[in-house]
């Protein structure tokens, strides 16, 4: 994990903050909610921070980031 001293991970954005931000949210879920869920919704969930971090990455080239 990386501590940014109150400036938020996609304000950023840089392309490796993003990723080990979304990164960091499935590695958690997997670690405390994986096992309390069943796999279709497990699955869901990934598919949709998947879904999200490549949206932030298209918005991120499309607004010319760094």
């Amino acid at each position: 994990m990386i501590h940014l001293k109150g400036r938020s991970t996609l304000k950023t954005r840089n392309i490796n903050n993003i990723k080990n931000f979304y990164s960091g949210i499935i590695y958690v879920y997997d670690k405390y909610y994986k096992d309390k869920h069943g796999r279709f919704e497990n699955n869901m969930f990934h598919f949709f921070i998947k879904l999200k971090y490549y949206m932030t990455i298209l918005g991120h080239y499309i607004l010319g980031g760094k």
